[in-house]
C-alpha cells in the first residue's frame, strides 16, 4: 500500500489510505480531518464545512456549509456520483470505545450464552409450534423476550417473510461465511463470479453479493479484528441477524424475517487514527495514533443509490452517524438526494435515531452542537427514524429524542449474530454504545415480511401501517403520545408513534396473493379416477389463503405447514366428476376451468375484503394415456 508525498493533494483514491502513520502522510491526514474526536477531550473544530469528528458506530459532527440539491432526474446517476468523487468527501474514523472494550459490557461481562441454567424452556402455550423455531438461543428465554415484544411469533403465524425480498444492509460490513448468515447472502442475479467482467452493466465488476465502497471491490466482509488497534462493534454483522439470519436451523438466533435476504454494502475501512498527544491505552507503543475503522460520507451515498438500483426492497443503515444543528451542508444535501431518490423508487430507508440525549464521551461538543443534536441520516424526512427501548419498554438514559423518532423497537437484552473471539453469540446489553441501529434492524426486518406480503406498499403506506399499528400501551413513564404524526396518529418525542407491533401490522394490511405455478397445466386420460396440480405459496401461511371453485369436482387441499418453507395446497381434480360434468373426455381436448386464490384474514376481515383475489387458469388436457414412472426407494440397512 503506498501513500503520496507529503505535500500531494489529498485526493487518494481507495483501497490507498490516508491515515497510514508515516510523517509523508501526515499532512494528508490533518487536512482531511480537520478535528478529531478522542475520548475524554472535547471535539477540535474546524473551518466551516470541514469535518470535526466521528466515532463508529460513527458519531460524526459538522458545522452547516450549503449547496443546491441535485435535480432529481440526475440523482444517483454517473454524472452525480463523480461529482460527490469519494475521494474527496469528508472522512470519519471510529473514536475508540471506554475502558470496558466495545464488547458490549465491562470486560468479559455477561457476554456469550455459554452456560445459562434452564435456559431451554418450554414452547409457548397458545402460539402454533410451525412459529416457535428450533434456533439454540431462540429457545433461551432471553432471546425470545425481544421477538414476543414485537409480537413476532404471532405475525410469523401469517407469513415468514419472502426470499425475493432483499434487504440491504449498509454499515461496516456483514460476515458472509457466518453459520447464521451464510444462506441468506443476497445473489446479483446478472452477474457472473470471478469472470472480471461487469455482465449486468451496473458499474460493479463481479458484484455478486454486495459491495465494498472503501476498498471499490466485491467483498463486502467486514474489516478482520486482527488488523485493528480498536476493534470496533460489528454493526453490520449484528443487524443482519437481527433482521433476517437463518431461522430454523437449529443453531444460533432468529430473524424478524425468516426468509429474507441480505444485501451487504460496505461503506468503512481500515483506517489509520492520528492522536493529537500520548496516550497509553490507546498509543501504548508511542507510534502517534491506532489503528481503527475510518470512511467517507460519499460512500454512504453511493450505498444508498447501489441499493435503490439493485433490487434492495428495504435499506438500514448502522454504523454511521452524523450529528448537526440542521443538516445544511453540502455533504447531508447529497445525502437527503440519495435518501430521496430510494424513496421514490419505493425503498424504504430505515436509520437509528441517535445516541446523544444526553452529554456522553461520544457525542459532539455539547457548547457547539447542544444537547440532544438531531441524528442524521433518520432526522431527514424520508428516512424511518428508530429509537431503541431496554425491556419492558424502559427508556435508555442516552437515546436522543424529537421529531425525528419515527417509531420505537428493541435496542437491548437480546443475542445477535456478533460472535465472542471463541464463537459464541453476543448478547447485547446496556453497555452496547448504539442500540438504536439495532433497534432499526428489528423495524426492517419487519418491512420486509410486509413487503413480501404485499410488494405494492408504497413507501408512505409502509410508514402509515407502522404508525397505525403501534404498540402505544406504554408504562406509565413514557411520556404521552400528545403530538401528531405526518399521517394523523399520536407520537411523542421518545418513542415517535408508539413501538413497533410486528402482529398488528401484518394483520392490518391488504395481502396480494401470487403463488406458482400460474397457470397450471395437468395432463390426464379419460382412465383416470382423479389427480392433482401442487399450489406453492411463499408469501402467506398456511391457514391465511384458500381456493374458490365453482366446479364440484375441483378442490383445493391445504398441507402441512412447514416451519420457514412456502405452504402447499393440492388442487385435486375428481376426473369422474368432471367427466359427469363435462362429459365424455376425448383425447386431444381440454378442459381449462377457473379457479379464485384469496387471502383469508381471520383476524381482519376488512383488510380481507381489501385484499385483491387472484384468477388461476387450470389447462386440463385429455391424452391417449399418461405414463408414469415409479424409481425404486433405497432404504439403509
Amino acid at each position: 500500500m503506498d501513500c503520496r508525498p507529503k505535500h500531494a493533494p489529498c485526493d487518494l483514491s481507495p483501497p490507498c489510505d490516508p491515515f497510514l502513520p508515516e510523517d509523508a502522510c501526515m499532512s494528508c491526514v490533518e487536512s482531511l480531518f480537520g478535528g478529531l474526536s478522542i475520548p475524554g477531550r472535547r471535539m477540535v473544530a474546524a473551518g466551516a464545512g470541514t469535518l470535526l469528528a466521528l466515532s463508529l458506530t460513527t458519531v460524526m459532527a459538522e458545522t452547516p456549509g450549503g449547496a443546491p440539491s441535485a435535480t432529481d432526474d440526475a440523482v444517483c446517476s454517473p454524472g452525480w456520483l463523480e461529482q460527490g468523487d469519494a475521494r474527496r468527501s469528508d472522512t470519519f474514523t471510529a473514536a475508540p470505545a471506554p475502558a470496558t472494550g466495545v464488547d458490549g459490557g465491562s470486560g468479559d461481562g455477561p457476554a456469550a450464552f455459554d452456560a445459562v441454567d434452564g435456559d431451554d424452556g418450554p414452547l409457548d402455550a397458545g402460539i402454533q409450534s410451525i412459529t416457535q423455531p428450533n434456533d439454540t438461543l431462540f429457545r433461551w428465554r432471553y432471546q425470545r423476550a425481544s421477538l414476543q415484544t414485537i409480537g413476532a411469533l404471532q405475525a410469523w403465524e401469517t407469513s415468514f417473510g419472502s426470499d425475493d425480498v432483499a434487504i440491504a444492509i449498509i454499515a461496516d460490513g456483514v460476515e458472509t461465511a457466518h453459520p447464521d448468515l451464510a444462506g441468506k447472502i443476497w445473489r446479483n442475479p446478472g452477474e457472473v463470479p470471478g469472470n472480471g467482467v461487469d455482465d449486468d452493466r451496473n458499474g460493479f465488476v463481479d458484484d455478486v453479493a454486495g459491495w465494498d465502497f472503501g476498498a471499490d471491490d466485491a467483498d463486502p466482509n467486514p474489516v478482520p479484528p486482527s488488523q485493528l488497534d480498536v476493534p470496533a462493534p460489528p454493526s453490520g454483522t449484528a443487524m443482519a441477524g437481527i433482521a433476517a439470519a437463518e431461522t430454523n436451523n437449529g443453531r444460533g438466533i432468529a430473524g424478524v424475517s425468516w426468509r429474507a435476504r441480505i444485501m451487504p454494502l460496505k461503506i468503512v475501512y481500515r483506517a489509520w487514527v492520528p492522536l493529537p498527544g500520548p496516550d497509553p491505552q490507546l498509543d501504548p507503543d508511542h507510534n502517534g495514533g491506532y489503528w481503527g475503522i475510518g470512511g467517507r460520507r460519499e460512500y454512504l451515498n453511493r450505498a444508498i443509490c447501489y441499493a435503490a438500483n439493485n433490487g434492495a426492497q428495504v435499506i438500514v443503515i448502522g454504523g454511521f452517524m452524523l450529528y448537526n444543528r440542521d443538516g445544511a451542508s453540502a455533504g447531508l444535501q447529497r445525502m437527503q438526494d440519495a435518501i430521496t431518490y430510494a424513496r421514490r423508487k419505493g425503498v424504504p430507508v430505515v436509520a437509528g435515531a441517535g445516541e446523544c440525549g444526553q452529554a456522553a464521551w461520544f457525542c459532539p461538543d455539547k457548547n457547539t452542537f447542544g444537547v440532544n443534536p438531531p441524528a442524521f441520516p433518520a432526522a431527514f424526512d424520508d428516512v424511518i427514524g428508530v429509537q431503541s427501548f431496554a425491556s419492558q419498554y424502559q427508556m435508555r438514559p442516552y437515546a436522543s429524542w424529537g421529531d425525528w423518532v419515527d417509531i420505537a423497537a428493541p435496542g437491548e437484552d437480546f443475542s445477535t449474530t456478533w460472535l465472542t473471539a471463541d464463537g459464541e453469540y453476543k448478547e447485547i446489553n446496556s453497555a452496547f454504545r448504539v442500540p438504536s441501529e439495532l433497534a432499526a434492524a428489528h423495524v426492517a426486518g419487519v418491512v420486509a415480511v410486509m413487503r413480501s406480503l404485499n410488494p405494492t406498499l408504497s413507501v408512505w403506506d409502509i410508514e402509515d401501517k407502522l404508525c397505525e399499528t403501534a404498540n402505544r400501551s406504554l408504562p406509565p413513564l413514557v411520556p404521552a403520545f400528545d403530538g401528531r404524526t405526518a399521517h394523523g396518529y399520536p407520537r411523542n418525542d421518545r418513542f415517535g408513534c408508539g413501538a413497533v407491533d410486528f402482529e398488528r401490522a401484518v394483520e392490518n394490511m391488504p395481502w396480494v396473493m401470487r403463488v406458482t405455478p400460474n397457470p397450471v397445466e395437468q395432463m390426464i386420460d379419460g382412465t383416470e379416477v382423479s389427480t392433482r396440480a401442487l399450489l406453492s405459496n411463499p408469501h402467506l401461511n398456511q391457514g391465511n389463503w384458500e381456493v374458490v371453485s365453482d366446479e364440484a369436482w375441483l378442490t383445493g387441499t391445504p398441507l402441512p405447514q412447514i416451519p420457514g418453507a412456502s405452504s402447499l395446497m393440492s388442487l385435486q381434480v375428481d376426473v369422474d366428476g368432471m367427466r359427469r360434468d363435462r362429459g365424455a373426455l376425448m383425447a386431444g381436448s381440454s378442459v381449462t376451468p377457473t379457479v379464485v386464490l384469496r387471502a383469508v384474514n381471520r383476524d381482519n376481515p376488512a383488510m380481507q375484503a381489501a385484499s385483491p383475489t387472484v384468477k388461476l387458469d387450470l389447462r386440463i388436457r385429455i391424452v391417449e394415456r399418461v405414463s408414469r414412472v415409479y424409481l425404486p426407494s433405497a432404504h439403509r440397512g
